[in-house]
């Protein structure tokens, strides 16, 4: 296999487990913010507003994350670190 197939290859499974990485997060995120809000919901009686809010809440998050991992980021004296 040529040097320039070889790395093609190594970047499509980097942005393979980039994207992996990002969605199980956001999933991760929302399943959290849910199952929390529904337990939160029991201990005081409020259904279905702490679910509502935390879900909403996580979702944003997740998403937030989610786009975050695809924004290379900047480096140098003007970029974020």
């Amino acid at each position: 296999m040529s040097q320039e197939t070889e790395e093609s290859a190594q970047a499509q499974r980097s942005a393979w487990g980039i994207a992996l990485g990002a969605g199980s997060e956001f999933v991760a995120y929302a399943l959290i913010g849910f199952f929390s809000g529904s337990w939160l919901d029991d201990k005081f009686h409020s259904a279905p507003w702490f679910a509502l809010v935390l879900s909403v809440g996580a979702i944003t998050l997740g998403l937030y994350r989610f786009v975050r991992s695809f924004i290379p980021r900047k480096t140098g004296p003007q970029g974020r670190r």
